[in-house]
Protein backbone atom coordinates (compact mmCIF):
# COMPACT_ATOMS: atom_id res chain seq x y z
CA UNK A 1 0.00 0.00 0.00
CA UNK A 2 1.74 3.28 -0.94
CA UNK A 3 1.92 6.33 1.61
CA UNK A 4 -0.48 8.26 -0.41
CA UNK A 5 -3.38 5.41 -0.25
CA UNK A 6 -2.49 5.34 3.92
CA UNK A 7 -3.23 9.24 3.37
CA UNK A 8 -6.22 9.12 1.84
CA UNK A 9 -7.07 6.22 4.06
CA UNK A 10 -7.04 8.57 6.74
CA UNK A 11 -9.22 11.16 5.48
CA UNK A 12 -11.99 8.69 5.12
CA UNK A 13 -11.26 7.43 8.90
CA UNK A 14 -11.56 10.81 10.15
CA UNK A 15 -14.26 12.49 7.98
CA UNK A 16 -16.57 9.54 7.57
CA UNK A 17 -19.92 9.77 5.25
CA UNK A 18 -19.07 13.70 5.05
CA UNK A 19 -19.06 14.09 1.26
CA UNK A 20 -19.08 18.10 1.65
CA UNK A 21 -15.70 17.84 3.36
CA UNK A 22 -13.95 15.30 1.41
CA UNK A 23 -15.43 16.95 -1.86
CA UNK A 24 -13.72 20.26 -0.51
CA UNK A 25 -10.49 18.46 0.55
CA UNK A 26 -10.07 16.84 -2.85
CA UNK A 27 -11.01 19.96 -4.75
CA UNK A 28 -8.12 20.38 -6.97
CA UNK A 29 -9.79 23.53 -8.16
CA UNK A 30 -6.82 26.28 -8.13
CA UNK A 31 -8.99 28.72 -5.98
CA UNK A 32 -12.29 27.40 -3.50
CA UNK A 33 -14.54 29.12 -1.28
CA UNK A 34 -15.80 27.12 1.92
CA UNK A 35 -19.09 28.04 3.58
CA UNK A 36 -18.55 26.67 6.87
CA UNK A 37 -20.78 27.09 9.72
CA UNK A 38 -20.74 27.19 13.22
CA UNK A 39 -20.00 23.25 14.44
CA UNK A 40 -19.59 22.29 10.96
CA UNK A 41 -16.32 20.93 10.95
CA UNK A 42 -14.28 23.41 9.44
CA UNK A 43 -11.01 23.56 11.14
CA UNK A 44 -10.68 20.11 11.00
CA UNK A 45 -11.67 20.19 7.06
CA UNK A 46 -9.16 22.64 6.67
CA UNK A 47 -6.03 20.90 8.19
CA UNK A 48 -6.61 18.08 5.89
CA UNK A 49 -6.83 20.20 3.02
CA UNK A 50 -3.43 21.29 3.69
CA UNK A 51 -2.51 17.93 4.45
CA UNK A 52 -3.86 16.84 0.63
CA UNK A 53 -2.51 19.70 -0.81
CA UNK A 54 1.28 18.53 0.64
CA UNK A 55 0.81 15.61 -0.57
CA UNK A 56 -0.17 15.90 -3.77
CA UNK A 57 3.09 17.93 -3.94
CA UNK A 58 1.65 21.20 -4.12
CA UNK A 59 4.04 22.67 -1.47
CA UNK A 60 7.28 22.12 -3.12
CA UNK A 61 11.19 22.62 -2.14
CA UNK A 62 11.01 26.48 -0.62
CA UNK A 63 7.29 26.85 -1.10
CA UNK A 64 4.85 27.33 2.16
CA UNK A 65 1.49 27.96 2.66
CA UNK A 66 0.27 31.10 4.24
CA UNK A 67 -2.60 30.86 6.47
CA UNK A 68 -4.35 33.80 7.70
CA UNK A 69 -6.67 33.67 10.58
CA UNK A 70 -8.82 36.95 11.73
CA UNK A 71 -7.54 36.51 15.12
CA UNK A 72 -3.78 35.72 16.99
CA UNK A 73 -5.34 33.05 18.94
CA UNK A 74 -7.34 31.41 16.05
CA UNK A 75 -3.90 31.36 14.39
CA UNK A 76 -2.49 29.51 17.87
CA UNK A 77 -5.30 27.15 17.64
CA UNK A 78 -5.03 26.15 14.25
CA UNK A 79 -1.05 25.80 14.85
CA UNK A 80 -1.55 23.64 17.37
CA UNK A 81 -3.92 21.56 15.94
CA UNK A 82 -1.87 21.36 12.78
CA UNK A 83 0.92 20.43 14.99
CA UNK A 84 -0.49 17.36 16.42
CA UNK A 85 -3.21 16.42 13.79
CA UNK A 86 -0.87 16.79 10.23
CA UNK A 87 1.75 13.93 10.81
CA UNK A 88 -0.97 11.53 11.41
CA UNK A 89 -2.54 12.61 8.19
CA UNK A 90 0.96 12.75 6.73
CA UNK A 91 2.38 9.33 8.14
CA UNK A 92 6.12 9.56 7.22
CA UNK A 93 6.05 11.59 4.45
CA UNK A 94 7.53 14.54 5.88
CA UNK A 95 9.81 15.16 8.69
CA UNK A 96 7.62 14.56 12.34
CA UNK A 97 6.08 16.74 14.62
CA UNK A 98 6.70 20.18 14.88
CA UNK A 99 9.10 20.53 11.19
CA UNK A 100 6.25 19.83 9.08
CA UNK A 101 4.29 23.13 10.62
CA UNK A 102 7.86 25.67 10.86
CA UNK A 103 9.13 24.22 7.55
CA UNK A 104 6.09 23.70 5.17
CA UNK A 105 3.37 26.79 6.97
CA UNK A 106 3.06 29.97 8.24
CA UNK A 107 -0.21 30.52 10.36
CA UNK A 108 -0.60 34.30 11.38
CA UNK A 109 -3.04 36.86 11.68
CA UNK A 110 -3.13 39.85 9.08
CA UNK A 111 -0.77 41.99 11.14
CA UNK A 112 1.80 38.77 12.01
CA UNK A 113 2.03 38.68 8.19
CA UNK A 114 2.61 41.90 8.06
CA UNK A 115 4.46 42.62 10.96
CA UNK A 116 7.08 39.81 9.26
CA UNK A 117 7.07 41.19 6.14
CA UNK A 118 8.13 45.08 7.46
CA UNK A 119 10.35 43.46 9.66
CA UNK A 120 12.37 41.71 6.48
CA UNK A 121 11.78 44.52 3.70
CA UNK A 122 10.43 47.28 5.87
CA UNK A 123 13.76 49.13 6.06
CA UNK A 124 13.13 49.74 2.45
CA UNK A 125 10.71 52.02 3.19
CA UNK A 126 11.98 53.38 6.95
CA UNK A 127 15.22 52.12 8.81
CA UNK A 128 13.49 51.53 11.64
CA UNK A 129 11.03 49.24 10.31
CA UNK A 130 13.60 47.07 10.43
CA UNK A 131 13.08 46.63 14.19
CA UNK A 132 9.62 46.64 14.37
CA UNK A 133 9.11 44.48 17.69
CA UNK A 134 10.82 47.77 19.03
CA UNK A 135 8.38 50.21 17.52
CA UNK A 136 5.27 51.08 19.86
CA UNK A 137 1.53 51.71 18.95
CA UNK A 138 0.69 54.96 19.46
CA UNK A 139 -1.70 56.39 21.99
CA UNK A 140 -3.27 59.40 20.19
CA UNK A 141 -5.55 60.35 23.44
CA UNK A 142 -1.52 61.35 24.83
CA UNK A 143 0.88 61.45 22.37
CA UNK A 144 2.15 65.14 21.66
CA UNK A 145 4.44 64.17 18.92
CA UNK A 146 1.53 64.73 16.31
CA UNK A 147 -0.57 68.12 15.38
CA UNK A 148 -4.29 68.37 15.80
CA UNK A 149 -4.44 67.64 12.00
CA UNK A 150 -2.31 64.83 11.80
CA UNK A 151 -4.74 63.65 14.45
CA UNK A 152 -7.72 64.33 12.57
CA UNK A 153 -6.17 62.58 9.12
CA UNK A 154 -5.39 59.64 10.99
CA UNK A 155 -9.17 59.23 12.85
CA UNK A 156 -10.58 60.04 9.50
CA UNK A 157 -8.88 57.41 7.78
CA UNK A 158 -9.56 54.56 10.42
CA UNK A 159 -13.56 56.05 10.73
CA UNK A 160 -13.33 55.28 6.67
CA UNK A 161 -12.48 51.99 7.36
CA UNK A 162 -15.00 50.84 10.03
CA UNK A 163 -17.83 52.73 7.99
CA UNK A 164 -16.50 51.12 4.44
CA UNK A 165 -15.92 54.14 2.85
CA UNK A 166 -13.66 52.91 0.28
CA UNK A 167 -13.32 56.58 -1.65
CA UNK A 168 -12.10 57.94 2.12
CA UNK A 169 -9.60 55.82 2.45
CA UNK A 170 -8.25 56.57 -0.76
CA UNK A 171 -8.42 60.29 0.17
CA UNK A 172 -6.70 60.24 3.51
CA UNK A 173 -4.38 57.32 2.80
CA UNK A 174 -1.39 59.19 1.55
CA UNK A 175 -1.95 61.60 3.88
CA UNK A 176 -1.87 58.91 6.57
CA UNK A 177 1.20 57.26 5.04
CA UNK A 178 3.37 60.16 4.80
CA UNK A 179 2.46 60.97 8.86
CA UNK A 180 3.53 57.62 9.86
CA UNK A 181 6.97 57.56 7.33
CA UNK A 182 7.78 61.51 8.31
CA UNK A 183 6.69 61.37 11.89
CA UNK A 184 5.84 58.52 13.43
CA UNK A 185 8.23 55.87 12.96
CA UNK A 186 11.11 57.89 13.02
CA UNK A 187 10.15 58.15 17.06
CA UNK A 188 9.32 54.21 17.61
CA UNK A 189 6.19 54.63 16.81
CA UNK A 190 3.29 53.15 14.58
CA UNK A 191 -0.47 52.68 14.46
CA UNK A 192 -2.20 49.30 14.62
CA UNK A 193 -3.67 50.18 10.58
CA UNK A 194 -0.57 50.96 9.31
CA UNK A 195 1.09 48.03 9.25
CA UNK A 196 -1.50 46.62 7.10
CA UNK A 197 -0.79 49.88 5.15
CA UNK A 198 2.91 50.28 5.08
CA UNK A 199 2.92 46.39 4.09
CA UNK A 200 0.57 47.51 1.23
CA UNK A 201 2.94 50.76 0.02
CA UNK A 202 5.94 48.04 0.27
CA UNK A 203 4.19 45.89 -1.87
CA UNK A 204 3.47 48.30 -4.56
CA UNK A 205 6.55 50.48 -3.91
CA UNK A 206 8.90 47.34 -4.94
CA UNK A 207 7.72 44.13 -6.82
CA UNK A 208 9.74 42.56 -6.69
CA UNK A 209 9.19 42.31 -2.59
CA UNK A 210 5.52 41.27 -3.74
CA UNK A 211 7.21 39.22 -6.55
CA UNK A 212 9.28 37.38 -3.79
CA UNK A 213 6.14 36.35 -1.65
CA UNK A 214 3.71 35.37 -4.26
CA UNK A 215 6.74 32.93 -5.09
CA UNK A 216 7.27 31.44 -1.29
CA UNK A 217 3.54 31.28 -0.50
CA UNK A 218 2.14 28.44 -3.21
CA UNK A 219 -0.77 28.96 -1.58
CA UNK A 220 -2.91 31.07 0.66
CA UNK A 221 -5.59 30.18 3.11
CA UNK A 222 -7.68 32.57 5.08
CA UNK A 223 -10.19 31.48 7.75
CA UNK A 224 -12.80 33.49 9.11
CA UNK A 225 -12.86 35.28 5.41
CA UNK A 226 -16.51 36.98 6.38
CA UNK A 227 -14.47 39.38 9.40
CA UNK A 228 -12.13 40.55 6.55
CA UNK A 229 -12.20 44.34 5.99
CA UNK A 230 -11.11 46.76 2.83
CA UNK A 231 -7.80 47.14 4.15
CA UNK A 232 -7.10 43.31 4.62
CA UNK A 233 -9.32 42.71 1.19
CA UNK A 234 -6.99 45.20 -0.63
CA UNK A 235 -3.82 43.52 0.54
CA UNK A 236 -4.95 40.02 -0.33
CA UNK A 237 -5.84 41.11 -3.36
CA UNK A 238 -2.71 42.82 -4.16
CA UNK A 239 -0.58 39.66 -2.78
CA UNK A 240 -2.65 36.83 -4.06
CA UNK A 241 -2.18 36.29 -8.46
CA UNK A 242 -3.44 33.85 -10.77
CA UNK A 243 -0.93 31.33 -10.23
CA UNK A 244 -1.40 31.06 -6.47
CA UNK A 245 -3.57 28.60 -4.87
CA UNK A 246 -6.98 30.31 -2.48
CA UNK A 247 -8.75 28.97 -0.13
CA UNK A 248 -11.40 31.02 1.37
CA UNK A 249 -13.13 29.37 4.54
CA UNK A 250 -15.55 31.21 6.35
CA UNK A 251 -20.00 32.32 7.19
CA UNK A 252 -22.03 34.74 5.61
CA UNK A 253 -24.23 34.69 8.11
CA UNK A 254 -21.76 34.98 10.98
CA UNK A 255 -20.25 38.18 9.90
CA UNK A 256 -21.29 40.48 12.44
CA UNK A 257 -18.66 42.77 13.38
CA UNK A 258 -19.88 45.03 9.95
CA UNK A 259 -19.93 48.30 12.48
CA UNK A 260 -15.95 47.69 12.66
CA UNK A 261 -15.54 47.79 8.75
CA UNK A 262 -16.22 43.87 7.75
CA UNK A 263 -17.29 43.85 4.75
CA UNK A 264 -20.74 42.48 3.52
CA UNK A 265 -21.55 39.93 1.19
CA UNK A 266 -17.97 39.04 0.54
CA UNK A 267 -18.13 35.34 0.18
CA UNK A 268 -20.00 36.22 -3.13
CA UNK A 269 -17.67 38.66 -4.08
CA UNK A 270 -14.59 36.94 -3.82
CA UNK A 271 -15.88 34.15 -5.56
CA UNK A 272 -16.88 35.99 -8.37
CA UNK A 273 -14.02 37.85 -8.18
CA UNK A 274 -11.59 34.87 -8.39
CA UNK A 275 -13.76 32.73 -10.21
CA UNK A 276 -13.93 30.20 -7.35
CA UNK A 277 -15.25 26.98 -6.86
CA UNK A 278 -17.70 27.38 -4.22
CA UNK A 279 -18.18 24.83 -1.14
CA UNK A 280 -20.70 24.33 1.61
CA UNK A 281 -20.24 22.39 4.49
CA UNK A 282 -23.60 20.13 5.54
CA UNK A 283 -23.55 18.23 8.41
CA UNK A 284 -23.53 19.82 11.96
CA UNK A 285 -21.79 18.26 14.46
CA UNK A 286 -21.93 21.16 17.57
CA UNK A 287 -25.48 19.71 17.83
CA UNK A 288 -25.45 16.38 16.21
CA UNK A 289 -27.57 14.78 18.83
CA UNK A 290 -29.76 17.85 19.66
CA UNK A 291 -32.07 17.76 17.29
CA UNK A 292 -34.24 20.44 18.51
CA UNK A 293 -31.26 22.90 17.90
CA UNK A 294 -29.87 20.82 14.74
CA UNK A 295 -33.32 22.16 13.49
CA UNK A 296 -33.28 25.30 14.29
CA UNK A 297 -29.48 25.93 13.18
CA UNK A 298 -31.04 24.74 9.53
CA UNK A 299 -34.13 26.61 9.51
CA UNK A 300 -32.28 29.84 10.74
CA UNK A 301 -29.90 29.47 7.86
CA UNK A 302 -32.63 28.87 5.17
CA UNK A 303 -34.43 31.94 6.48
CA UNK A 304 -30.89 34.18 5.93
CA UNK A 305 -30.46 32.06 2.55
CA UNK A 306 -33.81 33.19 1.50
CA UNK A 307 -35.29 35.66 3.39
CA UNK A 308 -38.62 36.09 1.40
CA UNK A 309 -39.59 32.14 0.39
CA UNK A 310 -37.04 30.19 2.54
CA UNK A 311 -37.21 26.37 2.14
CA UNK A 312 -38.91 25.02 5.28
CA UNK A 313 -39.44 21.47 5.43
CA UNK A 314 -40.64 21.27 9.27
CA UNK A 315 -41.05 23.65 12.44
CA UNK A 316 -38.40 24.44 14.85
CA UNK A 317 -39.68 24.27 18.61
CA UNK A 318 -38.20 26.75 20.83
CA UNK A 319 -39.10 26.58 24.17
CA UNK A 320 -39.25 30.70 25.65
CA UNK A 321 -39.39 30.91 29.23
CA UNK A 322 -41.45 34.37 29.13
CA UNK A 323 -41.81 36.49 32.23
CA UNK A 324 -43.78 39.38 33.61
CA UNK A 325 -41.18 42.11 34.00
CA UNK A 326 -37.10 42.12 34.21
CA UNK A 327 -36.85 41.76 37.43
CA UNK A 328 -39.36 38.55 37.16
CA UNK A 329 -36.55 37.50 34.23
CA UNK A 330 -33.12 38.19 36.20
CA UNK A 331 -34.70 35.69 38.89
CA UNK A 332 -35.93 33.42 36.53
CA UNK A 333 -32.24 33.05 34.78
CA UNK A 334 -30.99 33.29 38.14
CA UNK A 335 -33.35 30.07 39.25
CA UNK A 336 -32.08 28.81 35.69
CA UNK A 337 -28.47 28.73 36.26
CA UNK A 338 -28.83 27.13 39.88
CA UNK A 339 -31.10 24.37 38.27
CA UNK A 340 -28.33 23.41 35.43
CA UNK A 341 -26.33 20.00 36.15
CA UNK A 342 -22.87 21.18 35.76
CA UNK A 343 -20.93 17.71 36.65
CA UNK A 344 -17.86 18.44 35.70
CA UNK A 345 -15.06 20.73 36.86
CA UNK A 346 -14.79 22.79 33.17
CA UNK A 347 -18.15 23.02 32.53
CA UNK A 348 -19.97 26.61 32.55
CA UNK A 349 -22.58 28.45 31.60
CA UNK A 350 -22.54 32.07 29.61
CA UNK A 351 -25.22 34.82 29.74
CA UNK A 352 -25.27 36.63 25.72
CA UNK A 353 -26.59 39.69 25.90
CA UNK A 354 -27.32 41.60 22.45
CA UNK A 355 -25.87 44.92 24.52
CA UNK A 356 -25.61 46.74 27.79
CA UNK A 357 -28.43 48.48 29.36
CA UNK A 358 -31.42 48.46 32.14
CA UNK A 359 -31.87 44.92 31.71
CA UNK A 360 -28.60 43.97 31.95
CA UNK A 361 -28.26 45.63 34.57
CA UNK A 362 -31.10 44.12 36.14
CA UNK A 363 -29.36 40.33 35.57
CA UNK A 364 -26.62 41.46 37.19
CA UNK A 365 -28.24 43.00 40.65
CA UNK A 366 -30.29 39.77 40.66
CA UNK A 367 -26.87 37.84 40.41
CA UNK A 368 -25.36 39.19 43.07
CA UNK A 369 -28.34 39.43 45.41
CA UNK A 370 -28.32 35.65 45.27
CA UNK A 371 -24.54 35.77 45.87
CA UNK A 372 -23.82 33.97 42.09
CA UNK A 373 -20.37 35.00 41.65
CA UNK A 374 -19.87 35.28 37.46
CA UNK A 375 -16.77 36.59 35.51
CA UNK A 376 -17.80 40.03 33.76
CA UNK A 377 -16.66 39.91 30.27
CA UNK A 378 -19.02 42.65 28.94
CA UNK A 379 -16.03 44.80 27.81
CA UNK A 380 -14.21 42.40 25.92
CA UNK A 381 -15.20 43.75 22.42
CA UNK A 382 -12.75 44.77 19.68
CA UNK A 383 -14.20 48.55 19.54
CA UNK A 384 -14.33 48.87 22.99
CA UNK A 385 -11.84 52.25 24.15
CA UNK A 386 -10.64 50.27 27.33
CA UNK A 387 -9.87 47.15 25.92
CA UNK A 388 -8.00 48.28 23.05
CA UNK A 389 -6.18 50.74 25.20
CA UNK A 390 -4.67 47.86 27.63
CA UNK A 391 -4.20 46.14 24.98
CA UNK A 392 -1.62 48.81 23.58
CA UNK A 393 -0.24 49.20 27.26
CA UNK A 394 0.52 45.61 27.32
CA UNK A 395 1.65 45.79 23.79
CA UNK A 396 4.09 48.81 24.31
CA UNK A 397 5.45 47.60 27.69
CA UNK A 398 6.32 44.19 26.64
CA UNK A 399 8.10 45.55 23.70
CA UNK A 400 10.48 47.90 26.73
CA UNK A 401 10.16 44.70 29.14
CA UNK A 402 11.71 42.17 25.96
CA UNK A 403 14.66 44.33 25.37
CA UNK A 404 17.92 43.34 25.60
CA UNK A 405 16.94 39.53 26.61
CA UNK A 406 17.50 36.21 24.37
CA UNK A 407 14.59 34.07 26.04
CA UNK A 408 11.33 34.24 27.04
CA UNK A 409 10.39 32.15 30.24
CA UNK A 410 7.02 30.95 31.94
CA UNK A 411 9.13 32.92 35.02
CA UNK A 412 9.96 36.10 32.73
CA UNK A 413 6.46 36.35 31.61
CA UNK A 414 5.00 36.15 35.33
CA UNK A 415 7.75 39.03 35.92
CA UNK A 416 5.87 41.20 33.37
CA UNK A 417 2.49 40.08 34.68
CA UNK A 418 3.93 41.60 38.02
CA UNK A 419 5.36 44.97 36.29
CA UNK A 420 2.62 45.45 34.17
CA UNK A 421 -0.31 44.87 36.87
CA UNK A 422 1.18 47.75 39.12
CA UNK A 423 1.28 49.90 36.86
CA UNK A 424 -2.65 49.65 36.30
CA UNK A 425 -3.14 52.19 39.19
CA UNK A 426 -6.90 52.64 38.06
CA UNK A 427 -8.77 49.09 39.67
CA UNK A 428 -11.91 49.55 37.84
CA UNK A 429 -14.42 46.57 36.62
CA UNK A 430 -13.12 46.43 32.79
CA UNK A 431 -9.21 46.33 34.04
CA UNK A 432 -10.25 44.06 36.83
CA UNK A 433 -11.45 41.68 34.15
CA UNK A 434 -8.34 42.61 31.85
CA UNK A 435 -5.50 41.80 34.69
CA UNK A 436 -7.63 38.15 34.85
CA UNK A 437 -7.18 37.40 31.83
CA UNK A 438 -3.66 38.86 31.41
CA UNK A 439 -2.51 36.29 33.98
CA UNK A 440 -4.21 33.84 32.63
CA UNK A 441 -2.75 33.88 29.33
CA UNK A 442 0.96 34.36 31.07
CA UNK A 443 0.24 31.80 33.10
CA UNK A 444 -1.08 29.32 30.46
CA UNK A 445 0.73 30.11 27.06
CA UNK A 446 3.74 28.42 28.44
CA UNK A 447 2.44 24.98 29.25
CA UNK A 448 0.74 24.40 25.70
CA UNK A 449 3.10 21.85 23.56
CA UNK A 450 3.52 24.34 20.50
CA UNK A 451 5.21 26.21 22.90
CA UNK A 452 7.80 24.37 24.09
CA UNK A 453 8.94 24.20 20.30
CA UNK A 454 8.87 27.74 19.71
CA UNK A 455 12.18 29.25 19.46
CA UNK A 456 12.64 33.12 21.10
CA UNK A 457 11.39 34.54 17.94
CA UNK A 458 8.45 32.63 17.25
CA UNK A 459 7.48 33.59 21.55
CA UNK A 460 8.19 37.33 20.76
CA UNK A 461 6.31 37.61 17.95
CA UNK A 462 3.62 35.49 19.19
CA UNK A 463 3.02 37.47 22.36
CA UNK A 464 3.47 40.99 20.24
CA UNK A 465 0.89 39.32 17.69
CA UNK A 466 -1.02 38.28 20.70
CA UNK A 467 -1.53 42.21 21.90
CA UNK A 468 -1.95 43.81 18.40
CA UNK A 469 -4.51 41.40 17.71
CA UNK A 470 -6.37 42.22 20.81
CA UNK A 471 -6.61 38.17 21.78
CA UNK A 472 -7.17 38.65 25.96
CA UNK A 473 -10.93 37.70 25.69
CA UNK A 474 -9.98 34.10 24.12
CA UNK A 475 -8.55 33.27 27.25
CA UNK A 476 -12.17 33.53 29.09
CA UNK A 477 -12.51 29.92 28.52
CA UNK A 478 -10.09 29.86 31.54
CA UNK A 479 -11.62 31.87 34.17
CA UNK A 480 -12.51 29.69 37.50
CA UNK A 481 -16.11 31.32 37.47
CA UNK A 482 -18.90 28.74 36.75
CA UNK A 483 -21.20 31.95 34.77
CA UNK A 484 -19.70 34.22 32.52
CA UNK A 485 -21.49 37.38 31.16
CA UNK A 486 -20.89 38.80 28.13
CA UNK A 487 -22.39 40.54 24.75
CA UNK A 488 -22.49 38.14 21.84
CA UNK A 489 -19.97 40.15 19.97
CA UNK A 490 -17.52 39.45 22.81
CA UNK A 491 -18.32 35.76 22.60
CA UNK A 492 -17.57 35.12 18.71
CA UNK A 493 -15.34 32.34 18.16
CA UNK A 494 -15.91 31.02 21.92
CA UNK A 495 -18.54 28.41 23.07
CA UNK A 496 -19.94 27.13 26.44
CA UNK A 497 -21.66 23.63 27.49
CA UNK A 498 -24.68 25.79 28.10
CA UNK A 499 -25.56 29.53 26.93
CA UNK A 500 -28.54 31.51 28.11
CA UNK A 501 -30.09 34.46 25.75
CA UNK A 502 -31.86 37.01 27.33
CA UNK A 503 -33.89 39.99 26.52
CA UNK A 504 -35.25 38.62 23.45
CA UNK A 505 -37.55 41.34 22.58
CA UNK A 506 -38.12 44.10 20.46
CA UNK A 507 -35.06 46.99 20.61
CA UNK A 508 -32.78 44.56 22.10
CA UNK A 509 -32.99 41.45 19.55
CA UNK A 510 -32.77 42.67 17.32
CA UNK A 511 -31.30 46.03 18.09
CA UNK A 512 -32.64 49.37 18.07
CA UNK A 513 -30.92 50.93 16.40
CA UNK A 514 -29.68 47.74 13.93
CA UNK A 515 -32.99 47.33 12.94
CA UNK A 516 -36.31 48.25 15.10
CA UNK A 517 -36.22 52.09 14.36
CA UNK A 518 -36.76 52.04 10.91
CA UNK A 519 -38.94 48.65 11.12
CA UNK A 520 -42.47 49.14 9.95
CA UNK A 521 -43.80 46.49 11.57
CA UNK A 522 -43.05 47.86 15.22
CA UNK A 523 -46.61 47.09 16.88
CA UNK A 524 -46.86 43.57 16.55
CA UNK A 525 -43.26 42.29 15.39
CA UNK A 526 -44.78 40.39 12.39
CA UNK A 527 -41.33 41.22 10.13
CA UNK A 528 -42.15 41.10 6.98
CA UNK A 529 -38.79 40.94 4.16
CA UNK A 530 -38.64 43.16 1.25
CA UNK A 531 -35.45 44.82 -0.45
CA UNK A 532 -35.06 48.23 2.04
CA UNK A 533 -34.80 46.08 5.40
CA UNK A 534 -33.17 42.82 4.08
CA UNK A 535 -29.16 43.92 4.64
CA UNK A 536 -30.35 44.90 8.03
CA UNK A 537 -32.42 42.35 9.17
CA UNK A 538 -29.21 39.93 7.83
CA UNK A 539 -26.87 41.90 9.66
CA UNK A 540 -29.38 41.55 13.10
CA UNK A 541 -30.09 37.37 12.77
CA UNK A 542 -26.32 36.92 12.55
CA UNK A 543 -25.81 38.49 15.94
CA UNK A 544 -28.64 36.26 16.89
CA UNK A 545 -27.19 33.06 15.31
CA UNK A 546 -23.78 33.66 16.60
CA UNK A 547 -25.57 33.85 20.16
CA UNK A 548 -27.87 30.48 19.93
CA UNK A 549 -24.69 28.45 18.28
CA UNK A 550 -22.27 29.24 21.23
CA UNK A 551 -23.19 26.21 22.96
CA UNK A 552 -22.18 22.72 22.91
CA UNK A 553 -25.06 21.16 24.91
CA UNK A 554 -27.87 23.04 25.00
CA UNK A 555 -28.97 27.08 24.54
CA UNK A 556 -32.01 28.75 26.65
CA UNK A 557 -34.24 31.75 25.34
CA UNK A 558 -35.73 34.08 28.15
CA UNK A 559 -37.86 37.08 27.73
CA UNK A 560 -39.86 39.55 29.66
CA UNK A 561 -43.46 41.36 28.66
CA UNK A 562 -42.10 44.63 30.23
CA UNK A 563 -38.70 45.91 29.08
CA UNK A 564 -36.64 48.03 31.77
CA UNK A 565 -38.49 50.83 31.74
CA UNK A 566 -41.45 49.05 32.67
CA UNK A 567 -43.24 49.93 29.47
CA UNK A 568 -44.75 46.90 27.52
CA UNK A 569 -43.05 45.35 24.96
CA UNK A 570 -43.00 42.52 22.31
CA UNK A 571 -41.43 39.35 21.52
CA UNK A 572 -38.74 39.65 19.36
CA UNK A 573 -39.50 39.22 15.40
CA UNK A 574 -36.58 36.51 15.42
CA UNK A 575 -38.83 33.65 17.37
CA UNK A 576 -41.57 34.26 14.65
CA UNK A 577 -39.80 33.62 11.82
CA UNK A 578 -41.00 31.58 8.99
CA UNK A 579 -39.84 27.58 10.23
CA UNK A 580 -39.49 28.42 14.18
CA UNK A 581 -42.67 27.69 16.69
CA UNK A 582 -42.92 29.11 20.42
CA UNK A 583 -43.30 26.88 23.15
CA UNK A 584 -44.14 28.82 26.18
CA UNK A 585 -42.48 27.35 28.97
CA UNK A 586 -41.40 27.28 32.87
CA UNK A 587 -37.80 26.80 33.78
CA UNK A 588 -38.70 23.22 35.17
CA UNK A 589 -40.04 22.72 31.93
CA UNK A 590 -37.16 23.22 30.16
CA UNK A 591 -34.83 21.41 32.37
CA UNK A 592 -36.81 18.70 31.35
Amino acid sequence: MSKETNAHDKFYELHGDDESQLNAIYSTANKIMVEAPAGYGKTKTLISKIAYDIIQKNVINHKKILVITFSINAAHKIKRDITSELPILLQDQLEPDTKIATKKLLVTNYHGFCRRVLGKYGYLIHKNLKNIDQIQIINLRVDSTLTTKEKEVIHALENSIRNLNSKGIEQYKDSYLDILVSNLLPNNFITHDGIILLTEMLFKKFPNVLKFYQKIFSSIIIDEFQDTNLLNWGLMKLLINENMKAQFFGDSLQKIYGFIGAIPYLLDEAAEYYNMEYHHLQKNYRFMDNEEMLLLDKNVRAVAKNPQSPDIISQSIVNLNLYESQTEEAQGIVDLIQALPLHGTKEKISILFRQRGKNLDKVLEVLDENNITYFNGLYLQDEDPTYIEFHNKCLNKFIEFIGGKNSITKKSLREFYSIFSLEVTKQTIKTKALLTLLEIFVDNVSKETIWKHFSFEERRSFILNFFSGKGLKNYIEYVNEKVIISTVFGAKGLEWDYVIIPDLEKDSMPNYMGMCKECLYKKNCELQIHEENESDFIDELGVFYVALTRAKVQTYFTASKKNGYGYPTNITCFLKLPGIKINYTSNKTMMS
